[in-house]
């Protein structure tokens, strides 16, 4: 199986999605990837001839922190993503400052696998905090000059023996990947209620997910997407932190539950019932 990897709008490279964990290995699939870009110029639209990209990514699938950062006349930016928050959920980060006639955009995404052993509920709440600020210079309604905003996702692998899929793009993973993959299916999503308004201020904002009815063994993923944006001379500064926690993560984890052989139990049986024995005489 292969997919197209895209971070900022830019196609990086198509990797071949095979060798990701699955129950054999028993460790959920991770990644965290980071990606910043400037271009020039920007005058009505972002472009044309003798038009000035540079870039900088890091992480990628197998990875729990990644971070990039670019800096130059065109404008700046910082994207920070890791897997250690509250039971190794995505902690994301990413700001973008564009100058006058150009655009800065810094861009960071988290996925983490979590396997139900069956020893909670079935059902939880997955609380999401976003707080920055962003700016956008020009109100007309048909431009956007600064941005803030971070998409999260949750969805079911229904078949955890085979490779779970990776996109770094919100539209691909919910439009093309889990509708044809199969086995996928998405269980929430936070959709527009996490972009912070573009008006100068620091804010904070914050929804809950709620997932219901899993079953012991089901493998769900958590998927997070940030971006902070900003075109001629506005910004988006998310670098105050998207994190995310499990109201009560009682029965998920990363590592799928270690089943005992038939032929192990019943070794360990035996010997169990001879030592009886033996007390008893």
């Amino acid at each position: 199986m292969k997919t197209i990897v895209r971070l900022l709008g830019v196609a990086l490279t198509t990797i071949t999605v095979a060798g990701l964990p699955s129950v054999a290995s028993a460790v959920a699939v991770q990644a965290a990837q980071t990606g910043v870009i400037t271009h020039f110029p920007c005058p009505s639209f972002c472009g044309g001839a003798g038009a000035r990209f540079n870039s900088a990514f890091d992480g990628g699938v197998g990875f729990s922190t990644s971070f990039s950062s670019l800096s130059n006349g065109d404008g700046n930016g910082r994207a920070s993503a890791s897997l250690n928050g509250p039971t190794e959920l995505p902690v994301l980060r990413a700001e973008g400052f564009s100058g006058p006639n150009s655009r800065g955009v810094g861009e960071a995404v988290g996925m983490q696998g979590f396997f139900y052993n069956g020893g909670g509920s079935g059902s939880y709440m997955l609380d999401v905090f976003l707080t920055g600020v962003a700016l956008d210079t020009d109100p007309s309604p048909f431009t956007t000059d600064g941005s803030l905003t971070a998409k999260v996702l949750i969805f079911r692998d229904n078949n955890p023996a085979t490779d779970t899929p990776y996109s770094t793009a919100y539209d691909t993973l919910k439009f093309e990947i889990l509708p044809f993959a199969g086995d996928l299916e998405e269980l929430a999503d936070a959709g527009t209620t996490l972009q912070i308004i573009a008006d100068g201020q620091v804010r904070s904002i914050s929804t809950t997910l709620s997932v219901s009815g899993l079953n012991a063994g089901d493998l769900i993923y958590v998927w997070a997407n940030l971006i902070g944006e900003g075109t001629r001379n506005g910004f988006g500064d998310g670098f105050n932190t998207l994190t995310m926690e499990f109201q009560d993560p009682t029965g998920l984890s990363p590592h799928a539950p270690v089943p005992v052989p038939p032929a192990i139990a019943l070794f360990g049986s035996a010997l169990m019932l001879g030592w009886w024995r033996r007390r008893a005489r």
